[in-house]
């Protein structure tokens, strides 16, 4: 009679544990479920700040090049009008000197 108390005893002992450990397993199951979510939440923010960083960051370099792109014209256009104005007088000077030889 005992043994068969024990034997319902450790049946509904297992049971009981069984219940138990799949109890804890689904939790573990939503609790991973959740984090995996958080983590894949969190990684797609971050991947957004780093786009928008990056696009940012591309902004400010099209800006920079943009203006050294256009100092750069300015420059040559200026040193360009030097060139010129510098050919000019050359050539005057040597209208003149021809002039005052001729």
């Amino acid at each position: 009679m005992e043994r068969k108390w024990k034997d319902n005893e450790t049946g509904k002992q297992n049971e009981r544990d069984e219940k138990d450990e799949k109890q804890e397993r689904k939790w573990k199951d939503d609790e991973t479920g959740k984090q995996n979510e958080r983590d894949e939440k969190e990684e797609k923010l971050e991947r957004k700040w780093k786009d928008d960083e990056t696009g940012k960051q591309n902004e400010r370099n099209e800006k920079d090049e943009k203006q050294e792109r256009k100092w750069k014209d300015d420059e040559t256009g200026k040193q360009n009008e030097r060139n010129e104005k510098d050919e000019k007088q050359e050539r005057k000077w040597k209208d003149d000197e021809t002039g005052l030889s001729g």
